[in-house]
């Protein structure tokens, strides 16, 4: 790059918009523009599925990017892409029927017409494509599909576990049964993208330069810090909301998000847990926000999430665990948040899980006697104090102190440890930790893979990041291979939760709801378990 041109990029990031990219233009219907004001929390690096880094970045994605299935504002799997899909060799065979007048974003790339249609090609690709170069969402169909590990090692051209079958049909062959399988697929990071994405010219990069799905709402400009999406006048099925625009603008610092909130200056902002009472307080109607918000008003909406202490178990003994998980007050801890917005929980799969029960009661008091008895009997004693790593998100660093308290009481020694949140990630996947307080959001809509992933001794060291090993659990999670209905997954569920009791692999804390602040100008917002708003459902008053 010219010194001059260097200059002029300088130039037009200090200017603010650096809004990089205009895709193919459409005409707007006719009426009254209806604009949504959007603030947003982190810089939006990527807007690729399969590039995604954090939880944050689903919730704009979801509106561009539309997978075979999608999960609606109760959280139950309902057909998208696909609209239908039917089960063969017991579950370990499935195929999926794409619904017919289904078309991407206009764009050049699509040749003179600027359009074309979804098939089952470009469902291959975009799965594939998980698997690739700079993927990181490669975890969900690694392990799962027959081939994905040859294509992934460059022994294989392809993943033999998918087939098109034709003009509308396309085959997953998976490598064990898997009766709810299409309950994996409900999340954005599986959004079906054209394989022209993968061919583009002039150095363009798919997320940053060209972003297309299928969605209600299509990309016209973006930069790290602001984006903009139009509705999709072409999208293939009606939609209850009014919204025409959306402007998405990236104020990093939460008081000065809220400020903007409380002025009027947005319309929606998600609010982190730990200053939610400082905004708003509960009562016996639900939430409400505190004086000088105006016609603004609290909602809070139920997500698959979960927040623990991982523990090392290649460094802590299950005596050593257990005395850990024993200590822990998870009510108190729940006290620290607004009231109703945090749930105790013993296990990683999510509350809001429609049918789901978590077995045992997670606000019951400490065991002290029980805690002392068991760290007795570890032979892990001499190496105290535990080192626990938090990060500077989620509220980790003030829990961290609550949980040093608690262990305190027991005669637990720990010590914390505060990194940048990427410092704990990368220490985690390294195993270079004896405990670490973190939070998932989970792309699963189904008990099976979560507790796969998390607890079967062959997924170490990702994501058994606890490097977890267990014979009995093991031999459990084979069971999900023949349950044939969503009631038997969830029992299932509640029966390996129950057992990683006495040898735990992590100290389960809580489980979340996700407060949002909503203006006056908008009618209801509808949140599913991905967190993903649905803005297209959104009307403008």
């Amino acid at each position: 790059m010219s010194k001059a041109l260097r200059v002029l990029v300088i130039l037009l990031v200090i200017a603010g918009g650096l809004l990089i990219w205009k895709p193919w233009k459409q005409t707007s219907a006719p009426g009254p523009s209806k604009t949504l004001r959007y603030a947003f929390e982190v810089e939006t690096t990527t807007l690729d599925p399969s590039r995604i880094t954090d939880a944050y970045a689903s919730r704009m994605m979801g509106q561009v990017f539309e997978g075979l299935v999608t999960l609606d504002e109760k959280n139950e799997v309902v057909p998208c892409l696909a609209e239908k899909w039917r089960s063969e060799q017991d579950g370990k065979r499935w195929i999926f029927t794409l619904r017919d007048g289904v078309s991407f974003h206009a764009d050049p790339i699509f040749g003179p017409t600027g359009k074309r249609m979804v098939d089952p090609q470009d469902v291959e690709f975009s799965f594939t494509r998980l698997l690739g170069p700079g993927a990181t969402s490669g975890y969900a169909i690694d392990g799962v599909l027959e081939g994905a590990a040859a294509f992934a090692k460059g022994e294989a051209k392809k993943i033999s576990g998918i087939q098109p079958l034709g003009p509308k049909e396309i085959a997953f062959d998976l490598l064990a049964p898997d009766p709810l399988f299409p309950r994996r697929l409900s999340s954005v990071i599986l959004g079906i993208l054209p394989r022209e994405a993968g061919t583009l010219a002039g150095g363009k990069v798919f997320g940053k330069d060209v972003i297309l799905g299928t969605g209600p709402f299509r990309v016209t400009a973006r930069s790290d810090t602001a984006v903009e999406l139009a509705r999709n006048e072409n999208y293939w099925r009606p939609v209850a909301g009014n919204v025409e625009k959306i402007e998405i603008k990236v104020i990093k610092n939460d008081a000065l998000r809220l400020a903007a909130a409380r002025n009027g200056e947005v319309d929606l902002a998600y609010v982190p847990l730990l200053l939610a009472p400082t905004v708003a307080e509960a009562d016996a109607n639900g939430f409400r926000l505190k004086e000088g918000w105006k016609d603004a008003r609290l909602e809070v909406h139920r997500t698959l999430n979960s927040t623990f202490l991982g523990l090392n178990c290649e460094r802590l003994d299950a005596p050593l665990r257990r005395a850990l998980n024993q200590a822990v007050d998870r009510l108190a801890l729940a006290k620290v948040f607004l009231p109703g917005t945090v749930l105790p929980s013993l296990g990683p799969v999510p509350l809001a899980l429609a049918g789901y029960k978590e077995p045992g009661d997670a606000a019951r008091p400490p065991d002290i006697a029980g805690a002392k008895q068991s760290f007795e009997a570890s032979t892990n004693r001499a190496r105290m104090p535990i080192e626990i790593l938090v990060h500077d998100k989620e509220a980790s660093e003030q829990v961290g102190q609550l949980l040093q308290a608690q262990f305190k009481a027991a005669g637990l020694d720990v010590r914390l440890t505060k990194l940048e949140y990427g410092a704990v990630l990368q220490r985690m996947a390294a195993g270079d930790y004896d405990a670490f307080l973190m939070s998932f959001e989970y792309v699963y809509s189904t008990p099976m893979p979560i507790l796969e992933g998390l607890l079967n001794s062959k997924r170490i060291p990702s994501p058994n990041f606890w490097r977890y090993r267990n014979i009995e659990v093991d031999a459990a999670l084979q069971d999900f291979q023949r349950v044939a209905s969503v009631e038997e997954g969830n029992q299932l569920a509640s029966k390996i939760v129950g057992m990683i009791q006495n040898d735990p692999p992590a100290v389960y804390l809580y489980q979340t709801l996700t407060p949002i602040i909503v203006s006056g100008r908008l009618g209801e917002v509808l949140v599913n378990g991905h967190s993903v708003p649905m803005l297209w459902a959104v009307k403008i008053k």
